[in-house]
C-alpha cells in the first residue's frame, strides 16, 4: 500500500520554455505474504522538469524520484536524470536523442538487494511522410551494472532498426 500527497507546480517562463516542479511524502506499507515480511516506510518523491519549445527544436531535461515495483515483484527507489531533444533538420528530416541514466534500490529494509545503475542512449534519424507517419532509423546503447552482485556484474545491449511510426491526431475531423 502507498499513499502519498503531491504540491505541484509549474511555470511558464517565457514564451518557449516551461519549468514543472512536483514534490510529495509519501507513506508505503509492504506485506510480503510468502515470507511473513511487514515493513513500512515513510519517504518522499518529486519531479522537476525544465522544457523548451521552438519552431524546429523542442528538448527536455528532468530529474525524478519515485517507487516501482521490479521483476520479483519487490518495491524498489528509482533515481531517474534524463535528455530528450528533437531538432527538424529539413521540412521533413530530423534528428531525436534521448539518454538517461537510472539508480535503484529496494524500499523494503527485509529484501534482498536490488541496487542497480542503468543508462541508456537513443539517437534516431526519422524522415516524416506526412505529420503523423514518419520512417525511423534508430539506435540504441542500455548499461546495466548490478551493483550489490558480486563483481558487480554489467549487461550491455546494442540494438539498431528501421521502422515506421504513427502517431494518432490531436484532432480527429
Amino acid at each position: 500500500k502507498d499513499y502519498s500527497f503531491a504540491v505541484e507546480w509549474e511555470r511558464q517562463i517565457s514564451e518557449t520554455l516551461t519549468s514543472q516542479l512536483n514534490v510529495g511524502a509519501r507513506y508505503t506499507d509492504i506485506d510480503e505474504s510468502n515470507n511473513n515480511n511487514n515493513d513500512d516506510n515513510l519517504g518522499y518523491f518529486g519531479q522537476a522538469v525544465l522544457s523548451k519549445i521552438g519552431e524546429t527544436f523542442s528538448g527536455e531535461i528532468g530529474v525524478t524520484r519515485d517507487l516501482r515495483a521490479n521483476s520479483d515483484g519487490q518495491v524498489i527507489v528509482v533515481n531517474r536524470f534524463y535528455l530528450r531533444g528533437d531538432k527538424r533538420l529539413l521540412e521533413r528530416l530530423g534528428v531525436r536523442f534521448y539518454g538517461a541514466a537510472y539508480q535503484s534500490d529496494t524500499e523494503s529494509d527485509d529484501a534482498n538487494g536490488d541496487k542497480t545503475r542503468f543508462f541508456e542512449l537513443k539517437p534516431t534519424l526519422y524522415y516524416m511522410l506526412t505529420e503523423n507517419h514518419s520512417l525511423l532509423l534508430a539506435y540504441e546503447y542500455q548499461n546495466l551494472k548490478e551493483l550489490d552482485d558480486p563483481g558487480d556484474p554489467v549487461t550491455e545491449r546494442n540494438r539498431g532498426w528501421l521502422g515506421f511510426e504513427f502517431k494518432f491526431p490531436q484532432k480527429w475531423n
